[in-house]
């Protein structure tokens, strides 16, 4: 279970961001429902782009897969190796080009609006 945090952390970030845009700029949408579906939609299909980018990059560099015993370790050990560089750059890099997204998107909708 806890493995997949790597796989919900940039998730949660989608989500959080689209929220939070939503939530700066709901006084000033026509329609901030939508644009909370729309932003989150971006989000994601930016996620997923960026996730391409960071295994295609991955090929480059030395590591790969292979099967070892390991002794069982705790939670906590599990959760750390978990959080890998990867999932921390791709969350990054959700924020970084996350918000002039949005921030596009908003003035998009705005200028359909009026």
């Amino acid at each position: 279970m806890l493995l997949l945090i790597d796989l919900a952390l940039p998730f949660a970030v989608c989500v959080l961001v689209s929220l939070g845009a939503s939530l700066m700029w709901w006084q000033t949408m026509h329609a901030p429902g939508s644009f909370l579906l729309l932003s989150l939609l971006a989000m994601l299909g930016l996620h997923r782009m960026l996730q391409i980018l960071a295994s295609f990059i991955g090929v480059f560099f030395d590591g790969g897969y292979f099967l070892e015993y390991r002794p069982p370790t705790d939670a906590l050990t599990r959760m750390k190796e978990a959080i890998t560089g990867e999932t921390i750059a791709v969350c990054i890099a959700l924020v970084i080009f996350g918000i002039p997204l949005l921030r596009w998107m908003q003035r998009m909708l705005q200028g359909s609006a009026a």
